[in-house]
């Protein structure tokens, strides 16, 4: 681990989050990757520590972070599933996450850009830490 974090703010959307595009000269049909983050939501006005509800979708007011792979022009594949999120979680610590996803044949040889970025909660004000 390390001892730096970035943060996140003025978000509007469930999608606006921090997004890197792969370079697709490393993503062959097949693999698998694995992905591993904590994060931390924090209300932007009061600067106090905010909970999501793991059992709320992507584009709900108090969804919990997410991982998203888009290829573009195809359809989002969201990371980790609802029931792998941390059991609870906790306001004012950091929320250990993973997620998996496997490299597909669209992915490895799309035309266009392979996206992956943090996404959620769906609400103004809420700046998330990773």
């Amino acid at each position: 681990g390390s001892s730096f974090a970035v943060m996140h703010s003025g978000r509007n959307h469930w999608d606006n989050g921090i997004r890197l595009e792969f370079d697709r000269e490393c993503l062959f049909e097949g693999d698998e990757w694995l992905v591993t983050a904590q994060f931390k939501l924090i209300d932007q006005t009061t600067n106090e520590p905010h909970s999501c509800n793991r059992t709320e979708s992507i584009y709900s007011n108090e969804a919990c972070p997410m991982f998203i792979v888009w290829p573009k022009g195809e359809k989002v594949i969201v990371y980790p599933d609802l029931e792998d999120l941390p059991e609870d979680w906790v306001a004012a610590e950091y929320n250990k996450y993973q997620g998996k996803f496997r490299v597909t044949e669209k992915m490895a040889n799309s035309p266009l850009a392979v996206s992956f970025y943090v996404a959620g909660p769906n609400r103004e004000g809420i700046n998330v830490i990773l």
